[in-house]
């Protein structure tokens, strides 16, 4: 069966269903193997976005025509609804959000009675999602403010922001204009985790300064300390932690290891070395002598000095 190129693709939670929206204005439900279960024309205009039920019992579509509909599992029409900007996903309960073509949160119940919520944000919205128990919101302004609404109340998180979305229901990431990512939880008011996209590859620092990445994506991060730029692979002895995107991603996740520094007292910069090499040029086979100065700037020197050449 040929297919259009789809706008919007949903996967059920277990993952035996996709769900695929095409310009074409249909909706296409696919098994895990590819077997196509149905196809059903939606929309006249394009279907630009897909939210999934978390019991995978109902799916909403979002067309070009800011209209909504919402279909059951074997494609029958459940509800539709005009004047829809944005989906924000389901809730536990079957409950789900959006925004309005106004700018304003939109929850609606699972017989389809919508209910516009009265929320006071810095700014018109433009986005919104809803944890996994529907306790919290995540609301994006059209100026890039990101808020956390609960009970109508707004609390600022960030500024620049391009997108937003609940992985759980108490961690979240959001995306700023600059590509650089960020996971947060409602229940600290520090970021957990930065996740940054380098030029030859990514890197993931975590709040405590742990981190993780390619070895080629590590050249592009430095910490700025005073009037110095340090790269990041001078820390790699205290501070590289394998696997830590993972150990952050799922809330139900295995531990993050130790703290590598009493944070407390400040941190150091690491010893200034200098390296003095012979003139002439080296000769293979032959023994040439350097010599390696470490200073200590505040922090604690190592036992030696070690000098690697290409790996």
């Amino acid at each position: 069966i040929e297919l259009c190129l789809p706008l919007s693709v949903a996967l059920s939670n277990d993952g035996k269903w996709m769900y695929l929206g095409t310009p074409g204005g249909e909706a296409v439900k696919l098994s895990a193997s590819g077997t196509l279960v149905w196809k059903k024309k939606v929309f006249d205009a394009g279907i630009r976005q897909l939210a999934l039920s978390q019991d995978g019992a109902r799916l909403t579509l979002l067309g070009e025509n800011d209209k909504a509909s919402t279909l059951n599992a074997d494609g029958g029409s459940a509800f539709s609804q005009a004047d829809v900007a944005y989906l924000g996903g389901y809730d536990q309960k079957g409950i789900q959000v959006w925004v309005g073509s106004r700018g304003d949160i939109v929850s609606i119940s699972s017989a389809g009675k919508a209910r516009t919520e009265a929320v006071r944000a810095d700014g018109k919205l433009q986005a919104v999602s809803i944890s996994q128990k529907g306790s919290h919101w995540l609301a994006l302004t059209k100026e890039g403010k990101l808020g956390q609404v609960t009970a109508t109340a707004w609390t600022p998180i960030d500024e620049g922001v391009r997108f937003a979305v609940f992985l759980g229901d108490k961690r979240y990431l959001y995306i700023k204009h600059d590509g650089v990512a960020f996971l947060r939880s409602v229940e600290s008011t520090h970021y957990l985790l930065t996740i940054v996209p380098g030029q030859h590859g990514w890197v993931v620092v975590d709040h405590e300064g742990r981190y993780d990445g390619s070895v080629a994506g590590t050249k592009d991060v430095t910490w700025k300390a005073e009037s110095e730029a340090l790269s990041i692979d001078q820390f790699f002895e205290t501070y590289y932690q394998p696997g830590l995107l993972s150990s952050y991603m799922n809330e139900h996740s295995g531990r993050v290891g130790s703290v590598p520094a009493y944070l407390t007292k400040g941190a150091f910069l690491p010893p200034k070395l200098e390296m003095d090499f012979p003139g002439g040029k080296m000769v293979s086979g032959k023994e040439t002598k350097v010599v390696a100065v470490a200073e200590s700037r505040g922090g604690d020197m190592a036992e030696g000095i070690r000098l690697f050449h290409n790996g």
